[in-house]
């Protein structure tokens, strides 16, 4: 046995053992050795624990054992003893466990025995039944020194890695398509540092895992993720999260997605060869994501892509416009809108046969083709070149695009002037006219206004304030009650309300009032002539 350790002074334990004490003990089926010259073992503290130093010493192989006692009345586990010098330090880490007034040997391979007398501090790290991370502490003393500052770390005593696993929050449920998260946390409440592998299993299948280090008494959070897919809504489904150690289990509701809805629409569904239609797709309804794309098949071999789209059509027909959308899952729904496409306002009404033509005076160039008349004029000569266009249909509508390619010149008579169109009853006197006076503005002629003080007959003209120079276009609407002029889309409008007759004769060309003409040519197109 080690020799125990008693109060008494260094005199009277010299003069017991002499300069040199052999001491030979047997602990635990081990023999030690302890030489010490003229040297006393003693030990300080360790008191109001449950722990003490029992003995002590250096053994066969230069290290020192400290032998350590429970007074407890209760079980004791020993898992951690530091040592230091004033310059040193090292540590045992293990675990040991010692009987209700039992002991047990540390060994500590980093102490070997000194030249002279030292003190080394101690701090014995245990738990007891219930109670964790005790300590007590105190001093030895002796010919020992410290020879490395590092751990002594007995392996055989270490508890193996043990991964605790526990899941801290999952987001169930989720829709298809959409990713389910599990937030988990591992405990490695084993000695040893160690790497497993965490798996995610769903309803038995591993859909992600990740390979986690955690050194022993640490921990580690992460997230697995299982990606959902069309088809996986149903009933719940089992998952776990496991370790090689351990597992924490869940259920996870997959829902059904919604998909978007598609709406189609155009600004218009009954359109003229070559004129635009805008389609637009913005009335679609998004499902559980947002919607990716927006595809039209406009049914003349023609496609494009987009939310809001235009397309105009090069030839008449029926078409079925089709609109494909499709979202973030995946999900794609249709829809389709008509559209009529008719070819443009006749332009061979004047030259149909239900109604009839001819040329009035001059010589003028008709392109029945194309309904066209060009080199209409007036000149100084009395060689007008006018056409005169009857028809049947009272209550049409006449819309005339005409382009002037010469002005007149400058004149400050207004007896002089030339029609652009006028409007005749089949008696042949003249209702009103749309014509130039002057200066190269458009007048309207209106018997039933008041007089503008011109001078002769035509003192009824009305200034638009529109130059005649360019294209324009001029539309006579008869309401069944009185004419309705429109210059240039809305630039200049009159109702004539006491015109309340139709006209069933429409005379084109130029002509000039009593024997006096305008000077010079002056040519213009009726280029597009409708009822």
């Amino acid at each position: 046995m080690y020799k125990r350790f008693k109060a008494q002074s260094a005199i009277e334990y010299l003069m017991t053992y002499g300069w040199m004490l052999l001491v030979v003990a047997i602990v635990g089926g081990g023999i030690f050795s302890v030489v010490q010259q003229q040297d006393v073992q003693s030990t300080s503290g360790f008191t109001g624990g449950d722990i003490i130093v029992d003995n002590f010493g250096i053994n066969a192989d230069n290290d020192l054992d400290i032998v350590l006692r429970n007074t407890a009345a209760e079980k004791v586990e020993i898992n951690r003893i530091n040592v230091y010098d004033s310059v040193r330090y090292t540590e045992w880490l293990g675990r040991k466990d010692i009987s209700i007034g039992d002991t047990t040997t540390v060994t500590l391979a980093n102490v070997s025995e000194g030249d002279g007398a030292n003190n080394l501090d101690v701090k014995i790290g245990y738990d007891a039944v219930g109670l964790e991370d005790l300590q007590v502490s105190g001093t030895i003393s002796g010919s020992f020194e410290i020879t490395e500052t590092n751990s002594s770390i007995d392996e055989s005593e270490k508890t193996p890695e043990d991964f605790q696993v526990s899941i801290n929050n999952e987001n169930s449920p989720v829709t298809e398509n959409e990713a389910f998260n599990a937030d988990y946390t591992i405990e490695n409440t084993g000695d040893i540092d160690a790497t497993q592998n965490i798996q995610l299993l769903v309803d038995g299948t591993e859909e992600d895992s990740e390979s986690v280090s955690v050194n022993a008494s640490d921990s580690y959070s992460g997230t697995l993720t299982w990606n959902t897919e069309t088809g996986d809504a149903g009933n719940d489904l089992p998952y776990e999260v496991s370790s090689l150690n351990s597992s924490e289990t869940g259920t996870v509701t997959v829902e059904t997605a919604e998909g978007p809805t598609a709406q189609a629409s155009a600004n218009a569904t009954v359109v003229e060869v070559g004129e635009s239609v805008e389609f637009d797709a913005s009335g679609s309804a998004e499902g559980d994501s947002s919607i990716t794309s927006y595809d039209w098949d406009f049914g003349d071999s023609n496609t494009d892509s987009g939310e809001i789209v235009t397309h105009s059509y090069s030839s008449s027909g029926n078409y079925a416009v089709q609109l494909d959308i499709e979202d973030g899952n995946g999900f794609t729904d249709t829809d389709t809108v008509d559209i009529e496409v008719q070819e443009p306002a006749s332009t061979s009404v004047l030259f149909d046969g239900s109604d009839s033509w001819e040329i009035l005076q001059g010589s003028p160039t008709v392109d029945s083709a194309n309904a066209e008349m060009t080199d209409l004029r007036a000149s100084s000569d009395g060689n007008d070149n006018m056409v005169s266009f009857y028809y049947t249909d009272e209550t049409a509508t006449f819309s005339v695009e005409y382009t002037q390619t010469q002005s007149p010149p400058s004149e400050s008579t207004v007896d002089r002037y030339y029609s652009i169109i006028d409007f005749r009853r089949g008696d042949g006197n003249s209702l009103f006219d749309v014509n130039v006076v002057g200066s190269n503005n458009i007048y309207v002629y209106d018997p039933t206004g008041t007089n503008q003080d011109f001078g002769d007959k035509r003192d009824k003209n009305y200034n638009t304030g529109i130059s005649a120079s360019g294209t324009h276009t001029i539309e006579m609407t008869w309401d069944g009650n009185a004419w309705n002029l429109d210059i240039d889309n809305g630039a200049y409008t009159r109702t004539m309300d006491g015109m309340n007759e139709p006209v069933d004769r429409v005379l084109f060309g130029g002509q000039g009032t009593s024997d006096s003409y305008l000077d010079g040519t002056h040519k213009y197109d009726i280029i597009d002539l409708t009822n």
